[in-house]
């Protein structure tokens, strides 16, 4: 039993990071955060290698919060 609630574990947190890097290919988060030569196309913007680790590890901060609350 532990070994499943584990590994529904490891699946649940590799789907999160999968959903966070498809976040940051969307054209609306593209042009709201990212670095654009061109206001209006979304093709033009770019994260920095800096600012996509961030917004990555922001995301993820509710990972951090739910293993400190989950240990006894």
């Amino acid at each position: 039993m532990l070994a499943l609630v584990a590994s529904i574990g490891g699946f649940i947190f590799g789907y999160d990071t999968g959903q966070i890097s498809d976040i940051l290919l969307m054209d609306n988060f593209k042009l709201r955060f990212a670095m654009c030569s061109s206001a209006a196309d979304a093709s033009t913007c770019e994260f920095s290698t800096v600012r996509a680790g961030l917004i990555v590890s922001l995301l993820s901060i509710g990972t951090l919060a739910g293993a400190l609350m989950g240990a006894p």
